[in-house]
């Protein structure tokens, strides 16, 4: 079983359980499916491609989890970095992880 197939079943089976918890606010399966799906497709028609690398720059939060779910859909390896990370250690790991895609905040 994969972390798709596994959202998947959770979301079908308890679509409104408590999967995560955000800054006081919870997040069913079916919201996080529903989520991870969205960035999936966002990631995808900006050209995201199975077998890429992209490396998540997030804090621990709702959109961290949604777009490592959302690259799990897609077949997409994810790189996390520590938000503490400057940029020239982000630069490092970026390129010696081969990544063409960041995710980061605005």
């Amino acid at each position: 079983m994969n972390f798709t197939s596994l959202l998947e079943r959770h979301a079908a089976e308890r679509p409104d359980a408590v999967a995560f918890h955000d800054a006081g606010r919870p997040l069913s399966y079916r919201e996080l499916r529903d989520e991870s799906r969205r960035v999936a497709s966002l990631l995808y028609a900006r050209g995201v491609m199975p077998g890429d690398r992209l490396a998540l720059w997030l804090p621990n939060c709702t959109a961290w989890l949604a777009t490592f779910m959302a690259c799990a859909r897609l077949g997409v390896t994810v790189i996390s970095m520590n938000t503490r990370f400057r940029s020239g250690e982000v630069g490092d790991l970026v390129s010696r992880g081969r990544c063409r895609w960041l995710v980061m905040w605005p």
